[in-house]
C-alpha cells in the first residue's frame, strides 16, 4: 500500500507489510486530515494524507477533495468552510448558500478576512509565528475557484439588493458589508497571484456597481463610502481606468466649501449640550455674541427628549449673503439621542457639545443608527482629533465635519455653570465664515483666530477643529495607496455593534465579551482618548 502524503515537503510512503482490514478502514477515513509522520531518531512531522493505492483498495472510489475549515483552531470563531468549488459554507458538506439565508456564512468572511494582515487568497493559511513547528500549508483559492466564489457573492447581493424586496432590512445591509468585504480581499490577491487578473478585474467591477446602488433607493451611504475607501486601499491592485474612477470617487467625498447655491431658506442649526453645558453655553451665545432668543418657528420638529420645554431657539445678530438668518435650535442631549437632528432635513447643521468618556460616548452615539438628511454640517465639541473625526465620518460620510483636535476647553463659575467656551467660540467663528460664504479653508483660519491657547499649537498644522479643508483630511480623500501599508487589510463595516459595560474592577480578569472585535461599541471601545476638559487651574464639572 502507497500514501501520498503533503505538507512543507511531499513524501510518498509505501507500506512494507499489509495493513489489517481496520487500518485500511482508518486509513481511508484519513484522506484529507492531517496526520503525525513520525521517523526515528527526528522530530515528527504532521502532514495531510491526500491519496492511498494498492492493494485491497481497488474497490474504493477516487476520494472527493475535502472542504477547508478556515476558522478551525480560532477561539469563538463560527464555522466557515471553503467548498471544493470555491464557495463559501456553514458546514463541510455545504450547501453554498446564495440568498439572504448567507448572512452568517458571509459574516464569518468578513471577520475572518478582516483579522489577516500579510496575505490574502493566494495563501488560505499563512505561518503562524506563534506555531512555529507547525508544516507550511499551501491551500489556496484557485483562480477557476474564485470564478464560483464570485457568483455566489453576485447571487447573494442580488438577494440584499437595496432596490430589492429585502433591501430596507437590517441583514441585508450587514450581508451588503459582509459581502464587500469579500470582493476587495479578491482584489487584494491579484498582487500577489497574478492569475488573479481575470477575478480582480471582476470583484472591483462588482464593488464599483455595490457603490451606484448604494446611491439609489434603499442605499446607505456608510456602506457607500466604505466601498470607497476599500478601493483607494486597494488602488496598486486596480487596473489604470480604474484607479482613476476610485480616485474621482474618493475626492468626491471631501468638499472644499460647503454647497451655498444649493442651500435655500435659512441657515438652521441645531446645539445638542450635554445637560451640565446646556445652560451656561444658551447663555454664553446671548450674553457674549448677541444672539437674542424668539418663539420656535413654525415647522420646528418636535425634539426626542421627553424632558425639557424643546428647543431653546436663538437667532444670530447677523446675516448672510442675501439676508439669509441665522437661527440656534439648543437642547439638553446625552448620547442616545444627539444625532437627531442629523436625520431631519428641517436642519442644516448641528453642535454635539459634551465630554468624551474616554470614547465611550462616541461608540454609544454610533450605536444608534441615524440616516442623515439633506446637507448638515456637523461639529463635535470634545476631544480626540482624527481617531474621533474618522468614527463620526463613519456615520455621516456625506456631512462637512467640524471635530476637536485637543480637548476642548471651557470655564466654569458659580454653581459650576459654564462662562466661558472655547467650543462657542470656534462654533460662532463658523458661522461667520457661513455668513460670508467663506470655502473651509477660509473658515479654518477664522477657527485658528477664536480658538484658546493649546500645546500642540506648535504642530504646524495644528487646529483645535479640524474641517474638511486640514491637511490630513485632505490627504485621505487625495490618495489611493501606494504607500504599501495596509495593503492586505479589507476592513469589515459591522452594523450590529454591541454596547460593552466595563469596570475597572472587572476588566482586572480577561472574560469572553460574547462578541466580534467589530461589533464592540461601549466602554469597552476605546475608539479615542481623553474628554473634553475645563481650562486648567478652573473648576472640573
Amino acid at each position: 500500500m502507497q500514501l501520498h502524503l503533503t505538507g512543507e515537503r511531499d513524501y510518498h510512503v509505501a507500506l512494507v507489510a499489509e495493513p489489517s482490514a481496520a487500518d485500511k478502514a482508518l486509513l481511508r477515513s484519513s484522506v484529507g486530515h492531517k496526520l503525525l509522520l513520525d521517523f526515528p531518531g527526528r522530530r515528527a512531522v504532521r502532514q495531510r494524507l491526500a491519496g492511498l493505492s494498492g492493494q485491497g483498495l481497488q474497490d474504493r472510489p477516487e476520494p472527493r477533495a475535502a472542504a477547508l475549515d478556515l476558522t478551525a483552531g480560532i477561539h469563538g470563531a463560527a464555522p466557515l468552510f471553503l467548498l471544493p468549488s470555491g464557495e463559501l459554507a456553514g458546514d463541510a458538506a455545504g450547501p453554498a448558500p446564495k440568498d439572504i439565508s448567507a448572512l452568517p456564512v458571509f459574516v464569518a468572511a468578513a471577520r475572518w478576512i478582516s483579522a489577516r494582515r500579510t496575505s490574502s487568497f493566494e495563501c488560505l493559511f499563512p505561518p503562524s509565528a506563534f506555531f512555529p513547528d507547525e508544516p507550511l500549508r499551501t491551500e489556496r483559492l484557485t483562480p477557476a475557484q474564485a470564478g464560483a466564489l464570485l457568483q455566489q457573492v453576485e447571487a447573494v447581493l442580488t438577494a440584499a439588493a437595496p432596490a430589492g424586496p429585502h433591501g430596507a432590512v437590517d441583514d441585508a445591509v450587514q450581508l451588503r458589508s459582509a459581502a464587500l468585504t469579500v470582493l476587495s480581499h479578491v482584489v487584494a490577491t491579484v498582487l500577489k497571484d497574478p492569475e488573479f487578473r481575470a477575478a480582480a478585474d471582476a470583484a472591483a467591477a462588482r464593488i464599483f456597481r455595490l457603490i451606484d446602488d448604494e446611491a439609489g433607493p434603499g442605499g446607505r451611504s456608510e456602506l457607500r463610502a466604505h466601498a470607497i475607501s476599500l478601493l483607494s486601499l486597494r488602488g496598486p491592485a486596480l487596473r489604470p481606468e480604474q484607479q482613476a474612477r476610485a480616485q474621482a470617487l474618493l475626492r468626491s467625498l471631501s468638499r472644499q466649501a460647503p454647497p451655498y447655491a444649493a442651500l435655500n431658506g435659512p441657515w438652521r442649526l441645531a446645539l445638542a449640550s450635554a445637560s451640565e453645558f446646556f445652560p451656561g453655553e444658551v447663555e454664553l451665545l446671548q450674553t457674549k455674541y448677541g444672539f437674542t432668543k424668539i418663539a420656535a418657528p413654525e415647522g420646528t420638529p418636535k425634539p426626542p427628549n421627553q424632558w425639557g420645554e424643546g428647543y431653546a431657539v436663538l437667532q444670530a445678530p447677523f446675516v448672510g449673503k442675501g439676508g439669509r438668518e441665522f437661527f440656534v435650535f439648543a437642547r439638553s442631549a446625552s448620547p442616545r439621542d444627539e444625532n437627531f437632528e442629523m436625520s431631519q432635513e428641517f436642519f442644516t447643521g448641528l453642535l454635539v457639545s459634551r465630554h468624551a468618556n474616554l470614547g465611550a460616548y462616541d461608540m454609544r452615539a454610533s450605536a444608534i443608527q441615524t440616516q442623515q438628511v439633506g446637507y448638515k454640517l456637523m461639529m463635535n465639541c470634545q476631544c480626540a482629533g482624527l481617531t474621533t473625526r474618522f468614527a463620526i465620518a463613519r456615520m455621516f460620510p456625506d456631512a462637512d465635519i467640524f471635530s476637536s483636535w485637543d480637548s476642548t476647553y471651557f470655564r466654569t463659575g458659580e454653581g459650576d455653570k459654564v462662562v466661558a467656551s472655547e467650543g462657542i467660540d470656534c462654533f460662532v467663528a463658523i458661522l461667520r465664515g457661513l455668513a460670508e460664504e467663506e470655502d473651509f479653508a477660509a473658515i479654518d483660519q477664522r477657527i485658528r483666530k477664536a480658538q484658546w491657547h493649546h500645546r500642540q499649537s506648535r504642530t504646524p498644522d495644528f487646529v483645535q477643529f479640524i474641517g474638511p479643508a486640514h491637511p490630513l483630511v485632505v490627504a485621505r480623500y487625495q490618495d489611493i495607496n501606494r504607500d504599501g501599508k495596509a495593503d492586505y487589510y479589507d476592513g469589515f463595516l459591522d452594523f450590529r455593534l454591541v454596547e460593552i459595560a466595563e469596570s475597572l474592577k472587572d476588566s482586572a480578569v480577561p472574560r469572553d465579551p460574547g462578541a466580534s472585535p467589530s461589533q464592540i461599541s461601549g466602554e469597552a471601545a476605546r475608539g479615542s482618548a481623553g474628554r473634553r476638559q475645563p481650562q486648567p487651574g478652573h473648576a472640573v464639572l
